[in-house]
């Protein structure tokens, strides 16, 4: 049977389709194969084209944020470093160090192209590190024990009476120690290291890292101080927190590039997966700490009947408290008091009261319209210390500046927010407060800087975040933390003392891991608030009846307004213009009452500051209630002095006063009267202690067109700053000449550290010669500054300002690193070697690496210590010779020379030429001037020479500047001499000239 033609052209018509599907589908095959196999090639050629970076991981025993077990590392920091390298595509060379001598010797050498797990610090920025914008984590610092919150109760000072505390003597254990101890200062807590246990308070104690767990269970030790992850992983209870520590991963200074590409890295993270970071703690660190609530029987029964208390809170401060898009208040001071209601199993209830701001939140609780102040600082004061709550969250004032701005402190457009007082800018560095731009809020404050309107500002740093995160403001950089605060609540007067001490327990147990956890995400969710129009539609009928109430109220409500606004104004005069301490005017009065006198009354006047010394010794011994009755006693004085004119406490122990100028005479006598009656005072009133007193003295003359009121006190202030004696009360006036010291020291500090980076301290070498062979013998290496613009400096323009502030040990290991050069040179080409001293700081032999890095530094030149004399002055020997003693002995056995200099210049004493291994003493110039043979001085001369000769000990004069001198130091018997009779100090060119 014959098909028909349709069918037959159907037929065609597909099987031309199932060719043409077939074709296409060999041909994608093909192309896969083709993109697979390029793909592959890629992968390979980007594989071997990835950067490998050089990775330390710092390990230290109380972070637990690193893993290894044989070969394999792992934990918090690896994870991090392998979501990094999915967007920089870096390969890893790991190495993890755990000791200090270790890290500093990869620091100094730049052996690292990535560090993780290094602390901010503005000394390690300066000198070695580039930091990134941002943190890669934190570490809670904890002070934990065995003991349950039941057995050792600290939510009272009175309770830490005879309490030990371990702490680790390693950098990171010296770290956690200092905030601990500021942590109990604040608190009013006494903390000691004596050996002595400190009466009614911590005594802390060294222990070694590994041995402090069992201590704490045979019960040598009462807590440690640690980190939350420790304290965890060893099951111990968390008595107390005392604040976060950020780590970050750094770069060597200078490394621009690599630093960039973290940066974005970074970003990209925090950017994308905003719960990145909690998620990897919780995987590694658990959320709870073993924190037990134990309630008195007395407590049980008091939460059986529930109770409903009144909580103020303000809705500016966002993310601790503030109402959402629901209308409900939110926050982490407000998830503390949910907490107590959960704790309690609904016992405690709380109601929340919203308050205008800070100041009407106050007032509700003086006036007993609430119950508790929700939330404020521990520093600020209270009328007694059981009206306040333990602190429940710590956070940190930051700097925060204009990405693109480069200008100094000095120079920037500082914007606060209004109710900064010009203390607390003094406190955070600002000294000029005329020209901080004030602004309403922390927000607008920010936008200005965001914008380039300001350059910098200062704020929480968690406040901070929220609103940098809300507005989305990329032009912001955290620089620094300045310092921190702690929040607690504040309790009526009238509240029951059980359920004051029921709400201390449950905020005491409150995990502040979580409450970390739960503020990044407040700060990173989009609190967007309706609109006018939004809210307008949703709630239309009760807009309407609020502005149909509204508009019959007004009347009453206008006149309500007025009258609160009248004792608000009151309260802000009492804030603004009255010391709370001392009852008098405030400095921001004094400032007032200063310019007003001098446009009312042209004269001279004498400005007198005041300052007590070792203060912070009275309030730590003795508490600050007693530094409270100091400081009024000084008041008092200060009061009698001005005679009526302006006087105020500016901050802490510091007053000023403004007197009528009667002649420098009459204002000592004046002076001497007054102290002698305010020590008999003092005596009667605080026998336990003395009280010494530091006066400045300013004469001004109004007359001079001098208004500046902070300049004229700062004057004051200088004149008291420059008294060093703190044994007795001193006064000292001010002078151009201390003026111009001040300014000198000043430019010298800004410059030190430019100056070592770019080379400009250089070894000067004052040849030692054999007076009897008249020839070389050694040389002695001088620090010289080369400075670019003022040409060479004399050492006695800068030494003794290092000295002071200890810089003097990165300018004798500069000189040191030369020498050693030199000496490597004329090895390495053959030629003959000389013994060179150096000189060394009484700084050093208080530092335990400095016998490490000076072998160091020795043997990265491969120079033989018997060619280094390492020199000590007298002073140093006699001062210090317990501390020296050990050092000298340990120097000795691995090879260096030992010389005393100036030897006779000090209270010379007689053991140090046999009690320290001394191969060289050099003889003060003071100590060898000519005089006659017949006198007690010389026989003591040659009674040296002679013992030193007996012990082998090398004689070297200084100062011989004339024939004469010399053949006076050859009658002795002393024939190494160094002086201008030979040569004066040589640069490194002129000295190898004369070696050759």
């Amino acid at each position: 049977m014959q098909m028909r033609p349709s069918r037959m052209i159907a037929e065609k018509f597909m099987a031309g389709i199932r060719l043409c599907l077939c074709t296409v589908l060999f041909l994608l095959l093909l192309s896969r194969g083709v993109l697979v196999a390029r793909g592959a090639d890629a992968d390979r050629a980007q594989s071997e084209e990835k950067e490998t970076v050089r990775v330390v991981l710092v390990d230290y025993a109380d972070y637990g944020y690193v893993v290894t077990e044989g070969d394999s590392v792992s934990g918090y920091y690896m994870d991090y470093l392998e979501e990094i390298a999915k967007y920089t595509g870096w390969q890893y060379d790991i190495r993890v160090v755990s000791q200090d001598s270790e890290l500093f010797r990869i620091t100094a050498g730049k052996d690292f192209d990535l560090m993780v797990g290094i602390a901010y610090s503005r000394q390690n920025e300066n000198r070695y590190f580039r930091y990134p914008c941002v943190a890669m984590g934190q570490k809670r610092m904890v002070l934990a024990s065995a003991k349950t919150h039941a057995q050792l109760d600290m939510n009272d000072p009175s309770d830490y009476e005879g309490i030990k505390v371990g702490v680790v003597d390693t950098s990171y254990g010296r770290d956690m120690k200092e905030k601990f101890k500021s942590y109990c200062f604040t608190n009013g807590i006494i903390c000691s290291e004596e050996e002595e246990e400190a009466a009614g308070g911590i005594r802390l104690v060294e222990v070694d890292s590994e041995e402090r767990f069992k201590m704490l269970e045979d019960g040598t030790l009462d807590a440690v101080i640690t980190t939350d992850s420790l304290a965890l992983e060893h099951g111990l209870y968390v008595l107390k927190d005392f604040g976060n520590s950020f780590f970050y991963a750094v770069a060597p200074k200078g490394d621009d590039h690599l630093m960039e590409e973290l940066e974005a890295a970074m970003s990209s993270i925090k950017g994308l997966d905003r719960t990145f970071e909690d998620r990897l703690y919780e995987k590694y660190f658990q959320d709870n700490y073993r924190q037990e609530l134990a309630f008195s029987e007395e407590e049980l029964a008091y939460m059986e009947t529930p109770r409903r208390l009144k909580v103020a809170f303000w809705d500016y401060c966002a993310p601790y408290s503030y109402v959402n898009d629901k209308g409900e208040w939110s926050g982490i001071a407000v998830e503390v008091f949910r907490q107590i209601t959960e704790d309690t199993e609904g016992g405690i209830q709380f109601e929340f009261v919203g308050c205008e701001d800070s100041f009407e939140a106050n007032e509700a609780l003086a006036t007993g319209r609430v119950d508790i102040l929700g939330q404020t600082f521990t520093s600020v004061k209270a009328s007694s210390k059981r009206d306040r709550s333990n602190s429940f969250f710590t956070d940190y004032f930051s700097i925060y500046r204009n990405k693109t701005s480069n200008k100094s402190m000095e120079e920037c457009r500082i914007v606060v927010r209004k109710d900064v007082t010009d203390s607390m800018l003094q406190s955070l560095g600002v000294t000029d407060s005329t020209k901080v731009i004030r602004v309403e809020n922390v927000a607008e404050a920010l936008r200005m800087v965001n914008s380039g309107k300001a350059d910098m500002t200062f704020a929480l740093q968690k406040v901070a975040d929220y609103y940098i995160n809300y507005y989305q403001m990329n032009n912001i950089k955290e620089l620094e933390l300045t310092n921190d605060v702690a929040f607690c609540c504040v309790y009526g007067e009238g509240m029951d003392p059980v359920l004051r001490e029921i709400c201390n327990k449950c905020i005491t147990c409150i995990d502040t891991a979580s409450l970390d956890r739960m503020t990044t995400r407040y700060i990173l969710q989009d609190h967007r608030k309706p609109t006018l129009w939004e809210y307008f539609k949703e709630n239309r009928t009760a807009v309407l009846t609020g502005i149909v109430i509204l508009v019959s109220l007004l009347a009453g409500y206008l006149a309500v307004m007025l009258f609160l606004m009248l004792r608000k104004s009151n309260r802000i005069y009492e804030m603004l213009y009255r010391d709370e301490i001392t009852g008098g005017s405030s400095y921001l009065k004094f400032q007032e009452d200063a310019k007003k006198l001098t446009a009312r009354e042209d004269g001279e006047y004498d400005v007198i500051f005041c300052d007590i010394s070792s203060f912070k010794y009275i309030n730590d011994m003795f508490g600050y209630e007693v530094g409270n009755q100091v400081i009024c006693l000084v008041n008092e004085m200060m009061t009698e002095l001005a005679e009526g004119y302006p006087m105020a406490r500016m901050y802490a122990d510091h007053f000023v006063g403004i007197r009528p100028y009667s002649g420098r005479e009459n204002l000592e006598a004046l002076l001497k009267e007054k102290l002698q009656s305010f020590n008999e005072m003092a005596s009667g009133a605080f026998p336990d202690f003395n009280i010494f007193l530091k006066f400045g003295i300013y004469t001004w003359d109004t007359r001079s067109g001098e208004t500046e009121i902070r300049k004229i006190v700062n004057r004051a202030n200088y004149a008291a700053g420059n008294i060093t004696n703190l044994s007795k009360s001193e006064y000292r006036f001010y002078t151009r000449e201390l003026h111009d010291k001040v300014l000198e020291r000043q430019v010298i500090e800004k410059d030190m550290h430019r100056a070592l980076e770019d080379g400009e301290f250089v070894a000067y070498f004052q040849p030692k010669y054999d007076a009897v062979k008249e020839e070389i013998i050694g040389a002695e290496a001088l620090v010289r500054w080369k400075h670019k613009t003022k040409g060479l400096i004399s050492p006695g323009a800068f030494v003794p300002i290092f000295e002071d502030n200890g810089f003097i040990i990165e300018v004798d290991f500069c000189i040191l690193e030369q020498v050693c050069t030199l000496l490597k040179e004329r090895k390495d080409r053959g030629e003959k070697l000389y013994p060179i001293s150096c000189n060394f700081s009484r700084c050093h032999f208080k530092r335990p690496d400095f016998v490490e890095r000076v072998t160091q530094t020795v043997e990265k030149y491969q120079v033989d210590p018997h060619y280094l004399e390492l020199e000590i002055t007298e002073t140093v020997a006699t001062s210090d010779f317990h501390v020296l003693i050990d050092t000298v002995h340990i120097l000795k056995q691995k090879g260096f020379g030992i010389s005393i200099d100036d030897f006779g210049s000090g209270y010379s004493c007689i053991q140090l030429l046999y009690k320290l291994p001394i191969d060289v003493l050099k003889i003060d110039r003071d100590f060898v001037e000519e005089q006659a043979d017949d006198t007690p001085e010389a026989d003591l001369n040659r009674s040296i020479v002679n013992i030193c000769h007996a012990h082998n000990i090398r004689i070297i004069c200084e100062g011989v500047e004339t024939l004469q001198q010399k053949e006076y130091v050859l009658s002795y018997g002393c024939r190494y001499i160094q002086g201008f009779l030979y040569s004066r100090p040589l640069d490194k060119e002129t000295f190898l000239k004369m070696l050759s």
